[in-house]
């Protein structure tokens, strides 16, 4: 299909539809429709394609059915209505917007209204620069949005504010769509074309078997009661266990926090290593004051603070000293009473310094940087 009205482009694994009909404000025409159309296949069989874009050219994104190649004589009689609307309407096209495993983004830099805002209904995501706007004007033609304008309206943003769009005819400016819901993200007009592929390339990278997981299972729960949805949750899971791409992610993700620590603090746990650790037959402090961890000792108070300090974690004083109490087995009550601090203070400072830390917890933290060999009882 081939017109100037409408136009798609290849960007790597983006494929993105332009509306090129600016001096009509982008409204939306059967040529362009059927663009729609030819896009949405060849995002369906194109396996390189991992992401739909649409977008315009011009002061407008979309003004709506283009009316004026509209026929006003109405099929007459309220269900031969139906048939004809339900056939001609692209009910179809909207549909298989939200089915396709794939995410579809549209880009609103300019006012989005009736059809043109139904379409974005059924898309994934929604951006929008500070020029956006969104209407549905089908009361002026003696009617209500019929292709998803109400009915996925109320399920986006409620009953509240689709009554406002709908009934009382207003329109929402970006910054308020994006308080209700309405749109994802917000960006400047100067940069706007730029941000939102980088948005589309993002989300290109990201696994492809999860992405196609994850819009099946939030439109299949969207609608089911919690029970139900945990369930389709577990089910899709379970099909994703095991896979080629979970376990190359999964051992990814392994690797990546085996190697988070700072070079400096992986040399400096090595060198704070196995001679200062030794055997020890009690999990309480020894005759030598030493406290007793999993079979290993690990040294008195001073002696942590020592080790603590030399590997240069960037702790305060204060910090150092805490966590080296906590490490020895001192309670935040202990610790609270020796320095005249709440127990909620100790608290924090514990969070704060395994957050510095890149750790979860006081057995990680011995391991790392107190040397405790691997293999060592941390119960």
């Amino acid at each position: 299909m081939e017109s100037p009205d409408i136009v798609l482009e290849r960007n790597d694994a983006v494929l993105t539809v332009t509306f090129n009909r600016p001096r009509k404000y982008n409204a939306l025409t059967s040529e362009m429709l059927e663009g729609l159309q030819e896009a949405l296949e060849q995002l369906k069989r194109d396996d390189e394609i991992r992401v739909l874009l649409i977008r315009a050219n011009g002061k407008y994104f979309c003004s709506g059915l283009d009316i004026t190649t509209m026929s006003g004589d109405l099929p007459e009689g309220p269900s031969r209505f139906r048939t004809v609307y339900r056939e001609n309407a692209r009910h179809g096209l909207w549909d298989e917007f939200e089915n396709v495993e794939k995410p579809i983004v549209v880009a609103h830099a300019g006012p989005c209204l009736g059809a043109g805002l139904e379409m974005s209904l059924s898309c994934d995501f929604r951006l929008a620069n500070v020029q956006a706007e969104y209407g549905l004007p089908e009361f002026a033609m003696g009617m209500i949005p019929g292709s998803g304008g109400t009915s996925r309206l109320v399920r986006m943003i409620g009953t509240h504010w689709a009554r406002w769009l709908i009934m009382a005819g207003k329109r929402m400016k970006a910054e308020q769509a994006f308080s209700v819901g309405l749109v994802h993200q917000i960006f400047p007009v100067e940069t706007f074309d730029a941000d939102v592929l980088t948005f589309c390339e993002e989300l290109a990278g990201r696994p492809r078997e999860v992405m196609a997981a994850a819009k099946l299972a939030i439109e299949l729960t969207r609608d089911m009661d919690r029970a139900q949805a945990r369930n389709i949750e577990r089910l899709v899971n379970s099909s994703l266990s095991g896979g080629e791409e979970q376990k190359r992610l999964f051992a990814k993700l392994q690797a990546k926090f085996a190697g988070s620590q700072p070079r400096s603090m992986r040399k400096n746990a090595v060198e704070l290593s196995a001679p200062a650790l030794e055997p020890a037959v009690t999990t309480k402090s020894d005759s030598s004051g030493h406290r007793a961890n999993g079979g290993y000792t690990i040294g008195t108070i001073p002696a942590i603070e020592a080790r603590l300090r030399g590997a240069n974690l960037g702790l305060t004083e204060r910090e150092l000293q805490v966590t080296s109490r906590i490490l020895f087995g001192i309670s935040a009550l202990g610790i609270a009473a020796e320095f005249t601090l709440a127990e909620e203070t100790i608290a924090t400072y514990r969070k704060r310094a395994y957050e510095r830390l890149h750790i979860g917890g006081r057995y990680e933290l011995i391991q790392l940087y107190l040397g405790l060999p691997e293999g060592a009882d941390s119960k």
